[in-house]
């Protein structure tokens, strides 16, 4: 019936917002704890005008990269898009990954610096080997989960105590 089809798309339209409105939070909120708090000390007015903006800065972004895509899917219709997120994931992933093998798997290894660079020297490798197409795209979280597991063991953290320790 007519009325049941209009429930449907109002409940997945509205699990839709929720999920879209929760995700905003989430980036709002660190971004507000990780960095604004740091920058300068606030009161609590003041955060939430920087937290409106923020939010309105990565709805912006978010609405851009999804107009982005449906222009790219629409002048290049061969390449379905769930080839093209993977695709994307796998220039990030490996360096994700293989910093957490790291933590996961040494006691004493991997420091700030040396995992930050991890992170960005598996995504340059990455990036070079999908430009120069080396490998089926796959394998680029291979590479960059094993260029990142290098790059951050070559870090101790030893000297490193966390708040808990204290």
């Amino acid at each position: 019936p007519k009325g049941l089809i209009g429930l449907i798309v109002a409940g997945g339209l509205a699990a839709a917002m929720s999920s879209l409105s929760s995700a905003f939070n989430a980036m709002t909120a660190t971004f507000i704890s990780d960095f604004y708090r740091d920058i300068k000390k606030t009161t609590p007015r003041e955060e939430l005008i920087a937290s409106r903006i923020v939010t309105l800065v990565f709805g912006t972004s978010v609405a851009a990269v999804a107009l982005g895509v449906a222009y790219y899917n629409r002048t290049h219709p061969e390449i379905d898009l769930l080839s093209l997120a993977l695709g994307v994931m796998t220039f990030f992933y490996g360096g994700l990954l293989g910093i957490f093998l790291v933590a996961l798997f040494t006691q004493k290894r991997g420091s700030e610096a040396t995992n930050v660079a991890a992170a960005v020297i598996s995504t340059a490798v990455v990036f070079a080997v999908a430009h120069h197409q080396l490998v089926a795209w796959p394998w680029n979280i291979v590479i960059g989960t094993v260029v990142a597991f290098t790059v951050s063991a070559l870090g101790s953290s030893e000297g490193f105590s966390s708040e808990e320790d204290n």
